[in-house]
């Protein structure tokens, strides 16, 4: 009788001691997601708590594996990162209690495209040297090199750009094509850095060398050319520029963050 008693009285602290160490356990936060604020210079981080029961003692922001807010209240379901102190490829919202710490991660890594665009005045017909760029913005972005002919300035949610005489770079509406493209895209001057600029620094036609790296402005024309909103996108586009026989030709590595919309962030 008294093994009897040790054994249920051993199997009792075990059910206990492992109801303890779920009640114990942390969450991860739920529903994370990230906003663009204040004119897409800064992220809005906002998540939704876990179960009551599993509600940290905290919450620790990270950037790209690194600390940068220890000591988020338990109480809060949003952290704002500025962007002038830190651009992201991946942010971490991590819970803890005691020991135990569970997270849940926001992926910021921009879609990157290669493209080979041909001066207009390349000594080839049109195709094969294509100098035209279609990019198409949303979810998901594609990117293709087509001839002026195939511009099409009622496709929804693209915009198009040139690689034209003099090394420039120019918006449909800047080479006579527009308006009327759903995107106006526009370029800064030669730039370095993650954080693309504010809106006085793009122009719909930008001359570019060899080496040159430009950030984008991808303008949703619907809301009104030159205000940036969350249906804009942000991109930086890396030219290598080529001479042969025939002429010029760019090749582009073109970066756009389409993963939070409106945001000037550009880590590739």
């Amino acid at each position: 009788m008294r093994k009897l008693y040790l054994l249920l009285t051993i199997a009792a602290l075990g059910m206990w001691a492992c109801a303890r160490d779920e009640e114990e356990e942390t969450h991860a936060p739920e529903n994370l997601k990230g906003v663009a604020v204040n004119q897409g210079a800064d992220l809005k981080l906002e998540w939704t708590w876990p179960e009551p029961e599993h509600k940290p003692d905290k919450y620790v922001i990270q950037c790209d594996g690194s600390t940068i807010a220890p000591n988020v209240s338990k109480d809060s379901t949003n952290y704002t990162i500025q962007g002038s102190q830190y651009v992201c490829k991946q942010v971490r919202v991590i819970a803890v209690m005691g020991s135990e710490e569970n997270g849940a991660t926001l992926d910021l890594t921009p879609d990157q495209k290669t493209l080979t665009l041909y001066r207009t005045d390349y000594n080839q017909s049109c195709p094969p040297a294509t100098s035209w760029a279609k990019i198409t913005f949303g979810s998901t972005v594609s990117a293709s090199t087509i001839c002026q002919t195939q511009v099409d300035k009622n496709a929804p949610n693209t915009g198009y750009f040139a690689y034209v005489t003099g090394n420039e770079l120019k918006d449909a509406s800047a080479t006579g094509v527009g308006p009327g493209a759903k995107y106006e895209i526009a370029f800064t001057q030669s730039a370095s850095g993650n954080l693309a600029p504010g809106t006085g620094n793009y122009n719909t036609a930008r001359g570019t060398s060899d080496g040159a790296k430009h950030f984008y402005w991808a303008d949703n024309t619907s809301t009104g050319y030159g205000q940036i909103d969350v249906n804009d996108y942000f991109g930086r586009i890396d030219v290598s520029i080529q001479q042969d026989q025939n002429g010029f030709k760019a090749n582009l590595t073109i970066y756009t963050q389409n993963k939070v919309p409106g945001l000037r962030w550009v880590k590739p």
